[in-house]
């Protein structure tokens, strides 16, 4: 990072300090917008620029153009707060949740504890069309046959796990379970966006609280 220091004081950036922000990912963004806010809020200006090694041009994985993802309503509410709309033309789909009757007795399970458990500690999935021949498995007060279980993970650490299990005959396929996981990728990356989000937004309010007391 490189900035212009006020000679008054090294630990303050001073007005018109440059600031190089390496990544322009979601924690590499969110720093940009909150620091140009904070810096708005106490009359200063700072200019930042956002070094990313990605070509926007490409698509795929090379460039990100093009590319699919998913985040969660709170995230874009977050942002609309913060006068940051996305605009309609690039959201595809939205998913809709659907709540039903909350289920009780719940199993409880704890780490490397049945099979979602096990999910849980090796993150990997799992496909079993026949629960009852798992010793892993341990029943509860509904009826499952089967069961897809994935798990949701951050780099590598595996924070929950997500279900889907069926009562009747029909058997679930690798493609089902290709689909699952494929599913929990995304919510893993919008979950980890919106919890970057928040601890970002939380440690700049925080700032700005400590900004307006010493009336910098």
């Amino acid at each position: 990072m490189h900035e212009n220091i006020d000679s008054a004081d090294s630990s303050t950036l001073g007005d018109g300090a440059n600031i190089a922000v390496i990544g322009g990912g979601p924690t590499g963004s969110f720093f940009s917008i909150f620091a140009l806010k904070m810096a708005k809020m106490v009359g200063k200006k700072l200019n930042i620029t956002i070094f990313e090694p990605k070509d926007f041009t490409k698509d795929g994985p090379g460039g990100c153009n093009r590319c699919g993802g998913i985040i969660s309503e709170l995230l874009v509410q977050n942002l609309a707060v913060e006068g940051i709309n996305l605009p309609d033309s690039i959201v595809q789909r939205g998913i809709n949740a659907a709540f039903g009757t909350e289920w009780n007795p719940k199993v409880k399970l704890t780490l490397g504890e049945g099979i979602a458990g096990d999910v849980l500690r090796t993150g990997r999935a799992e496909l079993i069309n026949n629960v009852s021949m798992d010793l892993r498995f341990k029943s509860g007060a509904s009826h499952i046959k089967s069961m897809l279980c994935v798990p949701l993970k951050w780099k590598d650490y595996n924070f929950g796990v997500m279900n889907m299990s069926n009562s009747s005959d029909r058997l679930f396929t690798i493609d089902d379970l290709k689909l699952l996981h494929s599913l929990a990728i995304h919510a893993s990356i919008a979950i980890e966006n919106a919890k970057n989000f928040s601890k970002l937004k939380n440690a700049t309010d925080e700032v700005l609280r400590h900004a307006t007391v010493l009336n910098i």
